[in-house]
């Protein structure tokens, strides 16, 4: 959406909230199509007006599907080390409706969390990490993605990528057909384990589930 601001601010140095948000809607509208898999190249976007200039007002602006893979992928899911830090710095988006970590990285809150849960995965796996690849965190070597962002191949992928950079070697990908739901599909049979109904899978890891 800032990206799309600019082109369309014209002789303004910001757009209004209620148009930012407007701005906003229609920007993660085009973001779903680009990233689909019969994703086109390009899409426009519009801009409505305001009051009486409701349609003469508007403007359009052509966002294409390669700066939507660029600013997705380079800035929520980056190439990054197994040991890289969390960025402590305040990014352009603070707050917009939820509030934002100061890292939008996500592939760097993963590495974080493997490594803060590394010793207790070392006890209960054994090992010391993956000495191959030089590395004290003991990876994944299996993916299951929940979530519609991963309904976006592009995303699945590069997240893939990234694990198995830091493992030395591939990992298998489990196919979910409806990752809308499978949080959901989840929180039910939690709740049906709880109630008696199912079987309870224990380990050693930080949670129980």
């Amino acid at each position: 959406a800032r990206l799309l601001e600019s082109r369309l601010a014209g002789g303004e140095d910001r757009l209004s909230a209620a148009r930012l948000s407007q701005l906003t809607a229609r920007c993660r509208t085009a973001k779903e199509r680009l990233l689909a898999l019969d994703a086109p190249g390009a899409v426009t976007v519009t801009l409505l007006g305001g009051g009486a200039k409701l349609i003469g007002g508007a403007r359009s602006v052509e966002l294409s599907r390669d700066e939507v893979l660029h600013l997705v992928l380079d800035g929520f899911l980056p190439k990054v080390a197994a040991d890289a830090p969390l960025q402590r710095r305040r990014g352009a988006i603070v707050e917009f409706g939820l509030p934002y970590p100061a890292d939008a990285a996500i592939t760097r809150h993963i590495a974080a969390f493997l490594a803060m849960h590394a010793q207790i995965a070392r006890e209960a796996l054994g090992g010391s990490g993956d000495a191959e690849h030089g590395t004290s965190l003991p990876l994944p070597d299996t993916l299951l993605l929940n979530g519609g962002v991963f309904r976006a191949e592009a995303l699945a992928e590069r997240l893939q990528q990234v694990l198995e950079s830091w493992r030395g070697k591939p990992l298998r990908r489990l196919h979910n057909a409806d990752p809308d739901a499978a949080v959901a599909r989840g929180a039910v049979a939690y709740a049906l384990v709880r109630d008696g109904a199912g079987a309870h899978i224990g380990g050693g890891s930080a949670r129980s589930y």
